[in-house]
């Protein structure tokens, strides 16, 4: 079954089987222009409408799963988004919502059409914009992005919006900091193999040995961290040089020192592989290498 086929039938079918709940299927620009095919939900009686996207069900489907588990799938997820216990209307009351206001950063150039629609701040190439993170107990790590139409709905200005972002942001996603070293051990599941251990610990000229992955505690958005992090600071002081900050995703960046080892313009030809082999459009954040300058504690595109 094509695609755009298997949405309408999903949203025909919806419709049959949970008449007492609105279903449409509409497309999603999300980040960096990436468009999204979203099952908009409404119920009677509430002032927000979930949206499921659709896509991660196309893909179970063309991996062998059945229509109609699909649909009992959806039929329990539109149930817990929707269900008694699960208020959403507390959105529309700005003192409910100001203090999980969050940055989040995302490309200028990509995203130029969504920030016609978003309060934002131009950071370098890049862009400051606000999420609200939904309480975990009843949404997990769920984000909603804040736009123009919401100020308005708040009677607040994109002014106050940043302000509380500010604030909230390190409080609520404090920065974490990993050697690669600790990232391998995360990822593995266990201590890193001899070789590799040895070759971390007993080479000090080993560029493995220096590299330093920044994110926050939530491991969304982390990027973001390089706008408050005073490990910044602290790696630049231990080495007594600047650092290069390679963008990884919008949710992690990478640190390394300033030296001879690392080469700025091999640093620019890595990220733009990376990001056009390895990181989805969605997550990708920029393909600029930064550069952290000592003596200002300031972030610049690196010359």
């Amino acid at each position: 079954m094509e695609r755009e086929a298997f949405f309408k039938k999903i949203e025909y079918a919806l419709g049959e089987y949970m008449p007492e709940v609105g279903v449409s299927v509409t497309e999603v620009t999300k980040n960096n222009g990436l468009i999204l095919h979203g099952l908009v939900i409404r119920r009677e009686g509430t002032k927000v409408s979930p949206t499921i996207y659709l896509e991660q069900f196309y893909d179970r489907y063309e991996n062998g799963t059945t229509f109609a588990d699909i649909i009992t799938d959806l039929e329990k997820v539109i149930n817990e988004c929707t269900g008694e216990g699960i208020n959403v209307d507390y959105f529309s009351d700005f003192e409910e919502v100001k203090d999980r206001i969050v940055c989040k950063i995302i490309n200028y150039d990509m995203n130029s059409g969504l920030l016609n629609s978003v309060p934002f701040v131009r950071w370098n190439d890049l862009a400051i914009v606000f999420c609200h993170i939904c309480d975990e107990s009843i949404a997990g790590y769920a984000t909603i992005l804040i736009r123009n139409s919401h100020l308005e709905m708040w009677h607040v200005t994109g002014e106050d919006i940043y302000e509380y972002a500010r604030k909230n942001t390190p409080r609520l996603m404090h920065d974490e900091l990993s050697t690669i070293d600790e990232l391998l051990k995360d990822m593995i599941g266990g201590p890193l193999p001899g070789g590799l251990r040895n070759g971390i610990d007993n080479d000090p000229d080993n560029p493995v040995a220096a590299m330093y992955v920044l994110t926050n505690s939530k491991r969304i958005f982390g990027a973001t961290s390089m706008l408050y992090s005073g490990y910044l600071k602290e790696l630049s002081d231990r080495f007594g040089s600047g650092l290069y900050i390679l963008p990884s995703s919008i949710h992690e960046v990478i640190l390394l020192p300033e030296n001879d080892v690392y080469d700025p313009d091999f640093m620019r030809e890595m990220i733009c592989e990376v990001n056009e082999s390895e990181v989805s459009l969605e997550e990708r954040l920029s393909d600029n290498l930064y550069y952290y300058d000592r003596n200002t504690e300031e972030i610049r595109i690196a010359g």
